[in-house]
């Protein structure tokens, strides 16, 4: 018992360093950490789209999700993913229900056109992105996205 909690105390230090560590934050799945950055799509800020950071670290697969909007993206430590290289997939967000109506104003039968932003498949199915993510770094990311 005494052995268990000396060693619980060695490890305190240790835990609360690695917690203040720039934006990281430790789970049962392993380190996370904060990542944010901005991506824009032939030159323009992206809106109405999400970005998805996979890791595979530890006990299986991390996935972290954050809504960009107006060209930027914060996801928090405490849901963000493991610290170690990911993959970075960005997929255009649907339009909600609540959106939908306030749209219509009232009308019920007033279409409501939904064009998602369409972005090339080389950025999220079959993605090229990647990220270097570790807990001693500010992990900003910026992507610039070509729909060509």
């Amino acid at each position: 018992m005494q052995r268990l909690f000396l060693l619980t105390l060695s490890t305190l230090p240790l835990m609360a360093s690695l917690a203040g560590c720039g934006s990281s934050e430790i789970d049962e799945r392993g380190l996370r950490v904060g990542v944010s950055g901005q991506v824009t799509l032939d030159g323009l800020p992206l809106s109405n789209a999400r970005i998805v950071f996979i890791t595979d670290e530890g006990e299986g697969t991390v996935k972290s999700t954050g809504l960009i909007e107006d060209g930027t993206y914060a996801i928090d430590a405490s849901k963000g993913p493991l610290a170690s290289t990911a993959r970075v997939e960005i997929y255009p967000e649907l339009m909600e229900l609540e959106a939908v109506e306030a749209a219509r104003n009232g009308d019920r039968h007033k279409k409501v056109e939904i064009k998602p932003v369409s972005i090339p498949v080389r950025y999220n199915i079959r993605t090229e992105l990647t990220a270097q993510l570790s807990p001693d770094n500010e992990n900003a990311f910026n992507y610039e996205l070509t729909s060509r």
